[in-house]
Formats: structure tokens, C-alpha cells, sequence
């Protein structure tokens, strides 16, 4: 009994571990540099330059700079209109003056604003 104990305790630190890895892997990180904002890897590794006066952490692969998502090589992918509410499962919020409605990743509304 303790032998199964001992090996599921192991198999979870293990994946864990892993897991931990694998999301450090790939991530990327706002730095502000000269009042402008930019982003690196998790080894220090300058990927998009500070190029941009707001921006927010990445969330599902993008990332809220000014008034439009990035992708992680810096490129804008949409450009927002109205207020961005983050994504959740593929679709984001975001709120048009009193409306809120649901983009999808590529910007296409899949739900348009409504009161």
C-alpha cells in the first residue's frame, strides 16, 4: 500500500514539474523600457521591442497593446474597437460604449455588441 502511495505522490510531482516547464517554455514577459512597453522570454531574450505605450500580459496567444491584440511575434492581429475585456476560452469581451459583445481570436464578432 505505501509502495502505491509513494508512486502516485511521485507521478504527481512529475507531472507537475513538467507541467510547470512546459508553461514557463514559450511564455513571454511585459518589460518597460524608455516609457514604452515591449515583451521577453523567460530567458531575458528581447522578443517584440518596447514599441508600445500600454500593453497588457498574453492571454490565449494575444496580448492588448493601444488599441489592438498582438500576437507573440508583435504583429497586430485585430484591431479593437471600444473596450477589450480578455479571453476566455477562445472568445474575448468587449464593450462598446454601454454594449458588450464576443470576438473571436481572429476578431470576428460571434456575438455583436448589444445592451
Amino acid at each position: 500500500m505505501n509502495k502505491i502511495i509513494l508512486l502516485f505522490v511521485s507521478l504527481v510531482v512529475l507531472v507537475s514539474t513538467s507541467w510547470s516547464q512546459q508553461t514557463e517554455e514559450g511564455r513571454l514577459f511585459r518589460i518597460k523600457q524608455n516609457g514604452k512597453y515591449g515583451y521577453m522570454d523567460n530567458t531575458g531574450n528581447i522578443v517584440i521591442e518596447p514599441q508600445f505605450y500600454s500593453a497588457s500580459g498574453f492571454s490565449e496567444g494575444l496580448a492588448k497593446v493601444g488599441a489592438g491584440l498582438i500576437d507573440k511575434t508583435g504583429k497586430i492581429v485585430i484591431k479593437l474597437q471600444g473596450s477589450f475585456l480578455g479571453f476566455s476560452e477562445g472568445l474575448a469581451g468587449v464593450k462598446i460604449g454601454k454594449k458588450l459583445g464576443y470576438i473571436d481570436k481572429i476578431g470576428q464578432y460571434v456575438w455583436e455588441p448589444t445592451k
